[in-house]
């Protein structure tokens, strides 16, 4: 009989534990666009103040469940800015010019796989329609003892180095699950906010969810990343030359 208890038990935790690896999490991604030199052109001081604070604004969802999770931009009819962390709303922070920016979610939905390391990214370029597919970066965490208070959660510190670049992340251990927004992962816990460069992701909210499905993208051409980088730039380069000419 104490046998047949303790098996009960040790379901019921794990069925817990099963329930608690599924989230919705609800992201905030700040962008400062990257003039490239241009404001040497500019002579007005103002307006090189202006341009230097402009930030693009645009949310994102995370949906996570038992290692794989999609992130794609939610439907922008229904979307309510939630405040749940308490952080500071864009729109109110001095000398910031705030653009929102929509997309369509059909277009762009990134399926990762933690456990295998992989990710499958839907995408549309110069109206074809692409598959992503290759191997999530595995960043090198330096943990540290630093920690701090982002809304109901005790977040920890960690950073790593991509390229010469500093990423620092804050993940809160109290949810166990070694996700974070677009293709990060790899901490103790979910990452609550993370900054890479001129990008900042913050999370606003953050909802057990058990009943959520998670897409895996099957159409379009299946090309690498580094494939997509390459045939962006081109696209980039020759819209360039259109406005030249």
């Amino acid at each position: 009989m104490k046998k047949i208890l303790s098996l009960l038990v040790i379901l019921l935790i794990t069925q817990n534990f099963m329930v608690a690896q599924a989230y919705t999490v609800t992201y905030e991604k700040e962008q400062k666009p990257k003039l490239n030199g241009q404001l040497s052109q500019i002579k007005d001081p103002a307006i090189i103040k202006q341009l230097e604070s402009r930030v693009i604004v645009t949310a994102y969802t995370l949906l996570h469940k038992d290692g794989t999770s999609n992130f794609l931009v939610p439907d922008q009819d229904n979307q309510e800015r939630d405040k749940t962390l308490s952080l500071d709303n864009a729109q109110n922070k001095a000398n910031v010019n705030v653009v929102k920016v929509g997309a369509n979610p059909k277009t762009s939905v990134l399926y990762k796989d933690l456990s295998n390391k992989m990710f499958l990214k839907s995408s549309n370029l110069m109206g074809k329609e692409f598959l992503v597919k290759d191997t999530l970066t595995s960043y090198q965490w330096n943990l540290t003892d630093e920690t701090k208070i982002i809304g109901n959660y005790v977040c920890k510190k960690a950073v790593a180095t991509d390229k010469e670049k500093s990423i620092t992340a804050w993940y809160t251990p109290s949810i166990p699950i070694m996700d974070g927004p677009d293709q990060y992962f790899g901490l103790p816990g979910l990452i609550i906010e993370l900054t890479d460069g001129n990008i900042t992701y913050n999370a606003l909210k953050v909802q057990e969810t058990p009943d959520i499905t998670i897409i895996k993208p099957s159409t379009g051409k299946e090309i690498t990343k580094a494939t997509y980088l390459k045939l962006r730039k081109e696209r980039i380069e020759a819209i360039k030359q259109q406005f030249q000419n």
